[in-house]
């Protein structure tokens, strides 16, 4: 929610810039009412569309996940098998919480895209992570305890089960936490 109210502060003070500008170079007239309260009429009219896209909302996920999110804040959460599936979420919040889940088999993949979005991953304690695919001028936060349980790079595998994240990221960032 903290982060859609910045994009809306952030565009009304872009949008009173431009009009602003426009007034001062005369090419229009934009400080009367008959500018003005249309345009605010316009701008809550679409911040309410765009907030009813992408809302805050709390999901449960039942065997695998297929979300897309826009211009929103999605929570998801897991308390069974998790098969994998995709997660895309574009200037959107995204919290996957699997404490509660298992895996449906000894390795999952979880397809996740982030452009200009935050995704957080809540993984069980006895769960292995590792994180594949592109960031451009992003970040991937995986503790490495999780991501080598032996405090080595490279070390030998070992039994526990194994989420492997195929990551695009673009101006996003993309945590997993372990608890």
């Amino acid at each position: 929610m903290k982060r859609r109210s910045q994009f809306l502060i952030g565009g009304l003070l872009v949008v009173l810039g431009v009009l602003w500008l426009l007034d001062t170079a005369d090419v229009l007239d934009v400080w009367r009412w008959g500018v003005i309260g249309p345009l605010v009429v316009i701008g809550v009219g679409l911040w309410r569309i765009v907030t009813a896209f992408g809302g805050a909302e709390r999901d449960a996920v039942y065997g695998s996940v297929d979300t897309f999110v826009l211009l929103g804040d999605r929570h998801l959460h897991c308390d069974g098998p998790f098969e994998g599936g995709s997660i895309a979420s574009i200037l959107a919040d995204v919290d996957l919480d699997l404490r509660g889940a298992t895996l449906a088999t000894a390795s999952v993949e979880l397809a996740a895209t982030t452009i200009l979005a935050d995704l957080d991953i809540v993984v069980p304690a006895a769960w292995r992570v590792r994180v594949e695919g592109p960031v451009i001028l992003a970040e991937v936060k995986v503790p490495d305890e999780i991501a080598h349980p032996d405090g080595e790079a490279g070390a030998a595998p070992d039994d526990r089960p194994e989420l492997v994240i195929r990551a695009f990221s673009l101006l996003g960032d993309l945590t997993v936490h372990q608890k």
